[in-house]
């Protein structure tokens, strides 16, 4: 994460690379958090029904 942030700052900074390309970091990078952010979520419902179920078999 932080060497995509790098990236952002330098391109931006240097004159290398243009806004454009800065924009298209920045929706990437909030992409991918989307991702992860649905990916703990599905993972914490998993357990939760995983720990449910074993909770349930043992009464």
């Amino acid at each position: 994460m932080s060497t995509i942030n790098s990236h952002v700052s330098t391109s931006t900074i240097g004159g290398r690379g243009t806004t454009l390309d800065a924009i298209q970091m920045v929706n990437a990078c909030n992409q991918l958090n989307e991702v992860k952010e649905k990916m703990s979520q599905e993972w914490k419902l998993g357990e939760i029904s995983r720990c449910h179920s074993f909770l349930s078999s043992r009464s």
